[in-house]
């Protein structure tokens, strides 16, 4: 019976999770454009490589644009003593960045969650 908790658990470990009405507070405030840039810009320059599958060599000169907004989301983190529910707000962004021979590859997009606890997580599937 573990295991098919656990196998369950495993498949849907990384899904997005509708916010129903009553834990929308939780999802905190829904941030600013300019909140969202810079959220966009952070999960760049800390992810880099493994968020955008190691396509990125100079994270410096990434080109960001269409940064926008999405719904209140959840999903849920890890298995270990700090997993649980991470409630925040969905981000979509295009990047465009330098390949090894100093290219550029044309723009891409990606989604990422902003937490209520001010981080940010990657490999979330908005």
């Amino acid at each position: 019976m573990k295991m098919i908790a656990l196998a369950l658990l495993l498949l849907v470990g990384c899904a997005p999770i509708a916010v129903t009405p009553d834990h929308l507070a939780d999802c905190g405030p829904r941030p600013t454009p300019d909140q969202a840039e810079a959220a966009a810009k952070d999960v760049i320059q800390h992810f880099g490589n493994f968020y955008l599958g190691g396509d990125l060599k100079d994270p410096d000169s990434a080109l960001v644009r269409g940064v926008e907004v999405l719904q209140p989301a959840i999903t849920y983190k890890g298995l270990g003593p700090s997993s649980g529910l991470i409630y925040g707000w969905g981000i979509r962004f295009e990047v465009n960045a330098k390949n090894g021979a100093g290219g550029y590859v044309g723009y891409q997009g990606y989604r990422f969650l902003h937490g209520a606890d001010g981080r940010n997580y990657k490999g979330v599937n908005l």
